[in-house]
């Protein structure tokens, strides 16, 4: 009978092993697909695809003679209309800018944004960016 009882601890002490390493990968599983979910969910409220643009341009009014020459840089500007996709990696975004023709160069826009530590931080949405806005000033503006 002492046997018995030896070998009954011995096998419990086993089974709550086994059952802590099978609940430990259950939830890091649950913690992984949780958080890949998150990152790879698609938009289901914003039926808009992401090549929509609207350009409006600054109303901007001459206010005297002198500044005519800025005035008239002013008038060319325009605001661009880009819509990020939610879970959208930095390099799609680049290239949606690339397409709008805000940016010129998607390698300097990454690049920025590494050097920004903004890579990660940018946020999808609506966004109203000026045609002469700079890699900075996107970068800031999506990662607020």
């Amino acid at each position: 009978m002492k046997k018995f009882g030896e070998r009954m601890k011995d096998f419990m002490y086993d089974a709550v092993d086994y059952i802590l390493i099978i609940l430990t990968i259950v939830v890091v599983a649950g913690v992984i697909t949780w958080r890949l979910n998150i990152m790879f969910k698609k938009n289901t409220a914003d039926k808009s695809p992401a090549t929509n643009e609207t350009i409006s341009s600054d109303k901007s009014q001459p206010s005297d003679k002198d500044n005519k020459s800025d005035n008239s840089k002013e008038a060319n500007i325009v605001n661009v209309k880009v819509v990020i996709p939610q879970g959208s990696p930095c390099p799609d975004i680049a290239n949606i800018l690339l397409e709008k023709g805000l940016i010129k160069d998607k390698d300097e826009f990454l690049a920025k944004a590494k050097e920004m530590n903004l890579d990660t931080k940018l946020k999808s949405g609506e966004y109203e960016i000026k045609s002469n806005s700079t890699i900075e000033e996107i970068l800031s503006m999506m990662s607020k």
